[in-house]
């Protein structure tokens, strides 16, 4: 390997700060990484996401992820409507997809081992750049989340968006409960006045003996309400919680989110930055781009644009070209991800069709226009 002379700090050490650190790495170059939060705090982080396959098979190639890296393949969606009256379930419509799902913790029981080399500072937080711990490197690549820094500092003008809606997320153990083998390479979509619910398998990490069902509620509310860890939620947000699941779902999914433990709140904002890197700063993860979860890609695009990331520092002599190039390519592959999550909140959740009376060839024509650019929406 070529030592360049260049000195990177990464601000993060999440998904997208990780990859890029390791990426950095490889292409010779001495990185230094910032993370605010302490390094047992980061597994811990979030509940479950879906990937590609040939995105993990990427990754295992680069030998970042073992070959035995879990995942659970999903090849169907289920949209389907309950009537609380009636106390009756239809199904809606169903439709092949191709999607890997994985549990948070897995990445950050996979990333971290790849920083063990790298000079990586665990609780420390960047305020801002004329601190001493980063005012001498020479690029600076913000990883630091939806409230980025660098993207402040960027793009002062910017602010994230709030859509005015939450989603409350939880995971429950398959094994505390019977039937919950129908939610195996399944996702089911229950659509309800306020929103929408979704439930899918994720592993668990280290055991093969069962699976947690990742469940999504999402819900309307006009006030802006911060995201809220679990440790955070109080008794009157739980019987919130508990109350839309009495009220809009069927027997199963209602029990498995009654009987969920710790659930939490992410309240859910999008973003879409000009550029991808100026003067020295470059934005990567959910400091560059804020994608609505409807469309599945967040942790997508923070991956591959790491990918993109290692391509274009081994093809170019001069970093800065090979960051300038690298941004272009991330920003042109960031327009219809953030374009299908809009498009896909508007039809689940702010402005949604009435679904005691849709039909199936109405909710098919409503998802084929809303699903163009959607990576998991065909089978491979």
């Amino acid at each position: 390997m070529i030592n360049k002379k260049e000195k990177i700090a990464i601000v993060g050490a999440s998904i997208a700060g990780s990859a890029a650190a390791i990426m950095f790495t490889r292409a010779g170059y001495e990185v230094t990484v910032f993370e605010q939060y302490a390094k047992l705090a980061m597994k811990d982080r979030g509940a479950g996401l879906v990937l590609p396959q040939a995105l993990i098979n990427q990754y295992i190639a680069e030998g970042i992820f073992p070959s035995d890296f879990l995942s659970l393949p999903i090849t169907q969606r289920d949209f389907i409507v309950y009537d609380p009256n009636s106390k009756q379930e239809r199904l809606l419509t169903s439709h092949p997809i191709n999607i890997s799902a994985v549990h948070w913790g897995q990445l950050y029981t996979e990333l971290p081992k790849h920083l063990a080399n790298i000079n990586t500072q665990y609780e420390t937080r960047i305020n801002t750049l004329t601190q001493k711990e980063i005012k001498n490197f020479d690029i600076v690549i913000f990883a630091d989340g939806y409230d980025s820094l660098g993207r402040q500092l960027l793009f002062p003008d910017l602010k994230p968006k709030y859509t005015n809606y939450i989603a409350w997320r939880g995971t429950f153990d398959s094994n505390s409960s019977e039937n919950t083998q129908c939610f195996l390479e399944k996702v089911l979509y229950y659509p309800y006045k306020k929103g929408h619910t979704l439930f899918y398998p994720i592993p668990k990490i280290n055991t093969n003996d069962s699976f947690l069902v990742n469940w999504l509620i999402y819900e309307k509310i006009d006030e802006n309400c911060d995201n809220i860890p679990p440790t955070h939620m109080s008794p009157e947000r739980i019987q919130h919680l508990h109350t839309l699941a009495k009220e809009y779902l069927p027997p199963l999914p209602r029990d498995i989110i009654l009987k969920t433990p710790m659930p939490f709140i992410q309240s859910i904002y999008d973003c879409l930055i000009p550029h991808y890197f100026a003067g020295n700063i470059g934005l990567i993860g959910d400091a560059s781009i804020l994608l609505r979860p409807h469309a599945g890609s967040g942790a997508v695009k923070s991956l591959s644009d790491a990918l993109r990331l290692k391509e274009y520092l081994t093809s170019n002599t001069d970093i800065f070209t090979a960051l300038t190039q690298w941004g272009i390519a991330c920003q042109q592959a960031a327009q219809p991800l953030f374009q299908l999550g809009v498009s896909l909140g508007e039809l689940l959740v702010t402005n949604m069709p009435d679904w005691n009376q849709i039909s199936k060839a109405t909710m098919d024509d409503l998802l084929e226009k809303s699903h163009q650019s959607g990576w998991w929406v065909k089978p491979s």
